[in-house]
């Protein structure tokens, strides 16, 4: 009868177990040792990220609310949309103080043609010139309102 042979088992190498288990404990304590230093950098970094969310939610906000008033603007200006007409003097004037507070919130060479535009209509002609002079100064680069 054919004799059966004995497979011998391999003794585990438990120097490589506990080396692995060393160095997680030795990870572990550099964390508990550098706790401080990382929850502060944690926290630091949150509130750049709250800094930085709120300011971009604040020029959102503030460009939608120029759009706002610039659209209500447009309609003064031009006529549209108005429950009662008004006449050319008081339209122009509510015009222009419109346009001006857009031009506060965001400034743009569209809105400094409209200023102009506004306050030649009113008869304020060295106001319009100085709003040309500063489109001109400060939008010299704009290719589409430039030329006009």
């Amino acid at each position: 009868m054919p004799r059966v042979i004995k497979k011998k088992t391999k003794k585990k190498n438990t120097g490589v177990e506990t080396e692995v288990a060393d160095r997680l404990f030795g990870i572990k304590d550099r964390l508990k040792e550098k706790q401080k230093t990382i929850v502060s950098y944690g926290v630091a970094a949150s509130a750049a990220l709250v800094i930085i969310a709120a300011f971009i939610f604040y020029q959102y906000s503030e460009s939608e609310k120029a759009n706002r008033i610039e659209y209500e603007a447009y309609k003064v200006y031009y006529n549209e949309y108005q429950k009662q007409p008004m006449s050319n003097q008081d339209r122009y004037q509510k015009a222009l103080d419109l346009f001006q507070q857009a031009y506060n919130r965001k400034k743009s060479a569209r809105l400094l043609l409209y200023i102009a535009s506004a306050d030649m209509e009113l008869g304020k002609y060295d106001d319009a010139l100085k709003s040309l002079d500063q489109l001109t100064k400060n939008y010299a680069g704009d290719k589409d309102i430039t030329p006009l």
